[in-house]
């Protein structure tokens, strides 16, 4: 459970949700995303991966922060 980890901690040190590390997951299921998103995933990207597509979602999570 590598996201909800990360999530506690953040959490523990008084960041708000959305505010913290930006987490991309990777993944060849359309349906595991929605557990992610719930625990705190910022967005995701299904296999095979898209380089460019890759690139330009951790652009935009990174122009959020």
């Amino acid at each position: 459970e590598f996201l909800g980890s990360v999530r506690s901690i953040e959490e523990d040190a008084g960041v708000v949700l959305g505010k913290g590390i930006p987490i991309i997951m990777v993944t060849a299921h359309k349906e595991a995303f929605m557990k992610a998103f719930k625990e705190g995933c910022d967005d995701y990207i299904l296999k095979p991966i898209n380089a460019q597509a890759l690139i330009s979602k951790i652009e935009a999570a990174i122009s959020k922060k």
